[in-house]
């Protein structure tokens, strides 16, 4: 009887400690992050600059696209008429049909601001559940999915990388790996299981499933290497539904390959040698950590990157952990494997070469890998995301060692969780780490219907702040624009590649009359909208048009005769001005 009902106890025990576990994290993202915009969820969100508004469009585009029926992957709502191919764009098509049903009750600022509260939360859930199925404990391994979810990386990221943040699914996958090695899931659930997880991790980040898929067979080469025989057959008898399960998600992603095939490759947005990891970030913290950030700030000022990106950061105590684990389980097997794979981690995010406080020293091996496709677009310093993920396994297994003082291993595990904590003042810090939304009345108030129609394109000014990709997003996107932002050149076919320098700009180069009358007329353009609080020198610039704007809803608007648009051709109706 006893033996019976030990199985749904140990069951129910594994379920609490879960969903205590999943309570206290959520609990501190709420304590780190949410402040202030927790009181105006959808007047302000998480992070800083333009990048956090383009994944804010695309919480709005894809759920819009698939209601009107509309091709997601081709979006003509931007760039107009020509339109941007997504399927290269960091558009998170995963995380933005996920939340649709919140998108479309509250708005994609308030879905971004959960993904945002949550991502930490989870990610720190899924590896908690991962170092508690390998170390049987709770305390330790709720140190483990602290040291994933809340790490440096973590901190680092959620400044404006929605696909960068989503990481829950990495931890998923190694833990359906053990549990098919261990024989607790049968071939055809595994197969099935890690399809899903590796669908939702590509359709979150194609980056991270490229560096993901390249970690894991290197994992599997260093176990066939390191771990004993019987673990060698195990795993060569894995593969093999490995490789079914990527085929799965091939089939399955048979749809956005084909948009990918359709262009080439664009040329990488950043460089590798910036973005590389220094060797110093790994024990020097930047701003975003709460103990030490005001006394290495000079150290820090050489670093290459920037604050969001330099995330190495471990803390003394994580990396005196580290090696107490490396000396006290030297040559078993499996601490022999962490190890190894801890060390190739490291040595892959200093990039193609070593940078010790910003200076330039050695070539090391990612210098082969960043020439490959795919991973010519994978920065180095994102990679130590997997170096936190294999500290915080370690870590859990070293505090759950019952041949170590409880007391040393108590005082370890909170300096670890000190040491990492996040400066919340940088976060609570207004139009810093955290952004205020501006919406012209023209917008936010329903205006905008008298004057456009979703079938007319408009360019909106200024083009440099990607404010217009969120004014679209929180219309519904009522109406189509000229420009886009998207951290990426023109769509191929784009013309008036020459104009662009000038409306980012805000300046009027040589010909700009000329170019700017060819532009509004080849793409179509019915409307020209300025936002007067950053008006620059527009109207100024806008007075050869020899039309005079209507100024409404906290912008100036301009409706272009016909002689600008001569090819337009519009269905559907349209309001006038008075």
């Amino acid at each position: 009887m006893n033996e019976r009902s030990s199985a749904p106890e140990r069951l129910g025990v594994r379920g609490l400690q879960a969903a205590t576990a999943l309570v206290l994290y959520l609990a501190l993202s709420i304590y780190f992050f949410a402040f202030p915009v927790i009181f105006h969820f959808s007047q302000s969100y998480i992070g800083q600059g333009p990048d956090p508004l383009f994944f804010i469009w695309c919480l709005a585009w894809w759920p819009h696209a698939l209601l009107q029926h509309l091709n997601p992957f081709l979006a003509t709502v931007i760039w107009a008429p020509v339109g941007f191919n997504l399927a290269w764009a960091t558009s998170c098509p995963g995380p933005s049909l996920l939340l649709s049903p919140i998108t479309t009750l509250f708005g994609p600022v308030v879905a971004y601001n959960l993904v945002c509260l949550s991502a930490p939360a989870v990610a720190a859930w899924t590896a908690f559940v991962l170092c508690r199925y390998v170390t049987r404990q709770f305390l330790p391994s709720l140190l483990g999915g602290y040291i994933f979810g809340f790490s440096s990386y973590m901190t680092g990221q959620m400044l404006g990388h929605l696909n960068l943040f989503l990481i829950f699914p990495v931890p998923l996958a190694l833990l359906l790996l053990l549990l098919r090695l261990d024989r607790r899931l049968n071939g055809l659930v595994f197969v099935v299981l890690l399809a899903l997880v590796l669908t939702f991790e590509f359709l979150t980040s194609t980056e991270v499933f490229a560096t993901a898929s390249l970690f894991g067979v290197l994992a599997i080469l260093l176990a066939l290497l390191i771990l004993p025989s019987e673990y060698g057959l195990k795993t060569r008898s894995l593969l093999l539904e490995v490789i079914g399960a990527y085929i799965v998600t091939a089939i399955v992603l048979i749809p956005y390959l084909h948009y990918v095939f359709l262009s080439t490759e664009p040329a990488p947005i950043n460089s590798t040698l910036e973005y590389s990891s220094d060797l110093l970030n790994f024990f020097v913290p930047t701003e975003l950590t709460w103990i030490g950030h005001v006394q290495f700030a000079s150290v820090v000022s050489h670093f290459r990157g920037n604050i969001s990106e330099d995330g190495a950061y471990l803390g003394a105590p994580l990396v005196l952990v580290i090696l107490l684990f490396a000396k006290s389980h030297w040559r078993e097997p499996l601490a022999d494997f962490l190890l190894a794979c801890l060390t190739v981690v490291v040595l892959a995010s200093l990039g193609p070469i070593m940078h010790v406080a910003g200076k330039a020293t050695i070539h090391m091996p990612w210098s082969v890998v960043s020439y490959m496709p795919l991973f010519d677009q994978a920065l180095p310093t994102r990679l130590v995301m997997y170096l936190f993920m294999i500290a915080g396994v370690i870590a859990a297994f070293y505090m759950s060692d019952p041949c170590r003082s409880p007391a040393v291993r108590l005082m370890l595990g909170v300096l670890c969780f000190i040491s990492l904590m996040p400066n919340t003042t940088y976060y609570r810090t207004p139009e810093i780490g955290v952004t205020s939304v501006y919406t012209p009345a023209f917008f936010s108030s329903g205006l905008y219907q008298r004057y456009i129609s979703p079938a007319e394109t408009v360019l909106v000014l200024p083009c440099h702040n990607g404010h217009s990709m969120l004014w679209q997003a929180q219309t519904g996107m009522g109406f189509r624009m000229a420009q886009g932002f998207i951290s990426l050149p023109p769509p191929k076919g784009f013309s008036g590649g020459y104009i662009l320098d000038d409306l980012y700009s805000g300046h009027a180069s040589r010909h700009f009359s000329l170019r700017l009358t060819s532009f509004l007329a080849t793409h179509q353009v019915q409307a020209i909208i300025v936002d007067l609080r950053d008006q620059g020198d527009w109207p100024q610039i806008l007075k050869f048009l020899g039309i005079s704007p209507i100024e409404v809803g906290e912008v100036l608007f301009y409706r272009l005769p016909e002689s600008y648009n001569f090819r337009v051709s519009f269905s559907g109706s349209r309001n006038s001005p008075e």
